[in-house]
């Protein structure tokens, strides 16, 4: 660390063991005592503390800072005089501060950005907030973060203040999760005054040393609100009463710095983005403009070496990464699709993800940052995009705080294992760490890495024969050595090949991709097929009595009484079901529904309904329901837009038939990123029934069920929710099909305002399915391709002449593609090309053939890419009116038994025959 200004240098702490064990036994004692303390504190209804003991000397937001009053400063010493602790006249109460209120956020997005463990996170996190801390260091490391709690340490700090005169302070700094004597989960943060005999005092240089015990205690209040409290108190090296109670609201300015703590660690979340993105900024947020590898040295990467050592098979060679192709300026917003105007003068350039946006979709954020010589911190406005700075809002903090973690184990072996050292020898030195370093490295292997290239000339299984070196990316080299450790750790020998494609494909996943990879594919019984079949025939009876008995107006709509109006969208209107206080869900909701409750309506949970006609045939609209597959459902979901950002088919108990292709029963799984991003583990059943009338009606059936082998995503931040909805479909008339939608939530939540805001998304998602016709059109599109070009993959209306197109669609191959050739003329209007106003021709991306401009029309299809299951390809492409006339007129049913003959060599009716299995395993 570098000089301060003064000229003051305080020298690191050695620390025997037994100096370690006491100060782990003063931290724990006084962090139970804060506890107490809080527990007891007495407050009004208002959540004020009692005003004849606490006087308000500063507010900010939502947070006050209260001072003792005088009278309970003379009771106290009163009480220390019967006690026999002192006389009035010399006994001394130091003074004690108190702040209590709220701040918008996450309990862990503020116990990560108050928990600085090093010197730079504090001088950081100090430079951001404006706490009046002028300079402050880690002397000594007693207890680390580890993989499991990366945001619990002790350490040892110094801190200097510049108040009315300058202090500084030598204290125990801890913080961590802990629970109160009523069983809350809250965060710590403790500062308490320690002195030690090897540390220098500046008093010649005007700088008093003085005593605090400041301890932060944090809780999450609701879900969007922390509650904080902090109590204080300052031993000051003066008398003077004015003095004294100028420190003092000093001290209270800075106490209210908290309400940035969340702003804080945004800004930390977005410096990692930087990071994993262009790899400019440390992961502890440090700039480094030169290639330096933030607080652990120069990167072994990033050097600009060209010299070789002995022709020994153990020896490496650096070379100069290659220069970088040059950047294409995108012609579109990556947001909102807008064309930048000319000469650019809108585009912006996202600083994380490297794409251009508009300004609208662009916004400015601060930054704290080292500077190159890493000898001050600065102040750096970047700009982001603003689904980067939703990500990092979304993203879980714990989960950030384990890749700091692992990001500070991989630098500290950078060095060692890379910097020019023989590969035998870098291996050695990894098998000699603990497990817990071991660990962090494997995972390691997920975080996106950049930089130069690397030459090893080694005798390895994974370099070319003969000597030749290859050239690989530092992802690959990382790869390598997390693969050499995970047999290490899991005791493998040789690892097989999907274990190796699993690791490489985790370096650029998301993480809503990595959820649905970690879960496992669902292994049920007869029994539990059978309890499944069941509970979704009880369901799909209760439901059918429950539309039966609705009651309706004239007009087609519920009771007014009963129903309120929330949204409406063309022919669809969705309505919410006023609740009285005697009718709110009770404890046990969420747990009848994981169970399978039959009558969800009994436990008092919200509930929506949905009423309306969509234009369209019946098999059309189930065409587009039906869940056949993981592919099926994401391709739907990002057409309509229903707030699904992934899903995934866990288990199919029973799959469609020749002689019912709409019938389905399957265990899938959703995630959906509403004002708190949930996902749900469902039974999910489709198919046709007749009803009272012997009309034709189709359901959609989506019921959460718990199941003991799916695991929860807590850490990823998403809660497990529950919900149980059934939509009907009946054909009204030969164009209309009337639709009816009937869901109840359990959002585990007990703050109303949340929950009204939740249902309101999911009626703006269930409004939707007005499109559900539009997107039976695009499978069926899909289909006729597919048939026609003979290939999974689909072409680009481009008039360009490439084999490829962005984005993982792959273009028309010459051969199928005409030549424009004299003469030629459309194939739906016959109008010839040529004349003195020549007419563009387009090839229609479904049969190949030229058409004019009137007789086309642009559609967007969604297809999943042949690469990379877990993307989907939105584009549009050119289709000519007969292609589209004869997509429209299609039978659904036809395309889909079509579909499954070809998902399936020998295809049969599969239901009967999981039920006759079922049968024979029973018996």
């Amino acid at each position: 660390m570098s000089p301060s200004k003064n000229g003051i240098t305080m020298p690191t702490l050695e620390l025997e063991r037994h100096d370690e064990k006491m100060m782990q036994e003063l931290a724990a004692t006084l962090l139970q005592q804060n506890l107490d303390q809080y527990s007891s504190l007495a407050v009004t209804p208002d959540g004020h503390p009692d005003s004849r003991s606490w006087v308000s000397i500063q507010k900010r937001e939502g947070i006050r800072v209260y001072k003792e009053s005088t009278r309970q400063q003379q009771q106290q010493l009163r009480s220390q005089a019967a006690t026999g602790n002192g006389s009035v006249k010399t006994a001394k109460v130091p003074p004690s501060l108190l702040l209590m209120g709220t701040i918008k956020g996450h309990l862990d997005d503020v116990l990560y950005a108050s928990a600085a463990s090093t010197t730079e996170a504090m001088l950081t996190k100090s430079k951001f907030i404006d706490d009046g801390a002028v300079d402050c260091k880690v002397l000594a490391r007693i207890v680390e973060p580890t993989m499991a709690d990366p945001m619990h340490f002790l350490n040892v700090t110094w801190r200097c203040f510049a108040l009315s005169e300058p202090r500084d302070y030598v204290c125990l700094d801890v913080a961590g999760w802990g629970h109160t004597a009523r069983g809350e989960h809250v965060a710590y943060h403790l500062i308490h005054s320690v002195g030690f005999d090897a540390l220098p005092n500046f008093e010649h240089k005007g700088v008093a040393r003085t005593n605090m015990s400041v301890c932060w205690i944090f809780r999450q209040r609701t879900a969007s609100l922390v509650e904080c409290y902090a109590r204080g108190f300052y031993e000051f090296d003066t008398t003077n009463a004015m003095l004294n109670s100028m420190s003092l609201h000093a001290i209270a300015s800075q106490w209210l710095s908290c309400v940035k703590l969340v702003a804080y660690a945004q800004s930390m979340k977005l410096a990692r983005l930087l990071n994993c993105g262009k790899g400019v900024i440390s992961s502890d947020g440090s700039e480094s403009d030169s290639g330096d590898f933030g607080q652990f040295g120069s990167n072994p990467y990033n050097q600009t070496m060209s010299s070789s050592t002995s022709s020994s098979s153990n020896s490496v060679v650096l070379l100069p990464a290659p220069p970088e192709p040059a950047r294409v300026p995108a012609s579109r917003c990556k947001l909102c699709c807008k064309s930048f105007r000319f000469l650019g003068a809108s585009r912006r350039v996202c600083q994380a993800c490297g794409e251009d946006v508009c300004s609208r979709c662009s916004v400015k954020e601060t930054l704290v940052l080292f500077s190159r010589s890493r000898q001050s911190v600065r102040e750096r406005k970047k700009k982001f995009c603003k689904q980067c700075v939703a990500d990092a809002m979304r993203s879980d903090a714990g989960a950030v705080a384990r890749d700091d973690f692992v990001a500070v184990a991989q630098a500290q072996h950078n060095c060692q294992d890379f910097h020019c050292v023989p590969r035998q020898q870098a291996d050695n030195s990894v098998r000699g760490n603990s497990v817990e370093s071991t660990q962090a490295l494997t995972i390691s292997a997920i975080v996106r890495l950049g930089g130069g290239h690397v030459v090893l000339l080694s005798s390895r299984p994974y370099w070319k024969p003969g000597g030749q070196p290859r050239r690989i990316s530092r992802t690959t080299v990382v790869l390598d050595r997390a693969i050499a450790l995970w047999r290490q750790v899991c005791g493998e020998s040789v690892l097989h090949t999907q274990e190796r494609d699993r690791l490489q494909s985790s370096t650029t996943m998301s993480k809503d991709d990595l959820m649905a990879q970690s879960l496992p594919r669902l292994q049920l019984s007869s029994k539990d097929m059978k309890a499944i079949l069941e509970l979704s025939v009880s369901l799909l009876e209760t439901n059918l009595t429950q539309q039966k008995e609705l009651r309706l107006t004239r007009d087609g709509f519920p009771d007014s009484r009963v129903w309120r109006e929330m949204q409406r969208k063309e022919g669809v209107r969705v309505f919410k079901e006023f609740q009285s206080p005697n009718s709110m869900p009770s404890g046990n909701s969420a747990t009848c529904m994981r169970a399978g409750i039959a009558h969800p309506e009994q436990s008092g949970m919200p509930s929506l309904l949905m009423l309306g006609t969509v234009a369209g045939s019946l098999n059309d609209v189930m065409y587009a329901s039906i869940p056949t597959s993981t592919d099926s459902m994401r391709a739907r979901s990002k057409f309509v837009q229903d707030g699904v950002v992934n899903s995934k088919v866990l288990c199919c108990v029973e799959s469609p038939s020749a002689d019912d292709p709409f019938h389905t029963l399957n265990v899938t799984w959703r995630y959906y990123s509403l004002s708190e991003p949930r996902d749900y583990t469902c039974i999910e059943a489709t198919g046709l029934l007749p009803n009272d009338y012997g009309e034709l009606v189709g359901f959609h059936l989506v019921h959460s069920l718990e199941f003991a082998q799916l695991p929860v995503f807590r850490n990823y931040g998403v809660e497990r929710a529950n919900m149980s909805v059934c939509t009907f479909f009946r054909q009204k008339t030969s164009t209309l099909v009337e639709c009816y939608t009937r869901g109840y939530f359990d959002f585990h939540s007990s703050n109303d305002m949340l929950n009204n805001i939740s249902l309101h998304t999911i009626s703006t998602q269930w409004l939707s399915m007005a499109r559900y016709v539009e997107c039976a059109q695009m499978k069926k599109l899909v289909w006729w391709m597919r048939v026609r070009t003979g290939r999974d993959s689909f072409a680009s209306s481009s008039q360009s002449s490439s084999s490829t197109s962005s984005g993982g669609i792959a273009g028309i191959r010459q051969h199928a593609r005409p030549r424009v050739q004299a003469g030629t003329r459309c194939r739906v209007c016959n109008r010839g090309f040529g004349g003195f106003l020549r007419t563009t021709p387009r090839a229609c991306a479904c049969c190949a053939e030229w058409v004019c401009k009137r007789c086309c029309v642009k559609k967007q299809m969604c297809v999943v890419s042949s690469h990379n299951k877990s993307k989907v390809n939105d584009k549009k492409l050119v289709f000519c009116a007969q292609c589209i006339a004869e997509g429209s007129k299609s039978d659904a049913a036809l395309i889909l038994r079509e579909e499954l003959l070809g998902h399936r060599s020998s295809y049969s009716s599969t239901r009967r025959t999981t039920m006759e299995t079922m049968e024979t395993l029973d018996d």
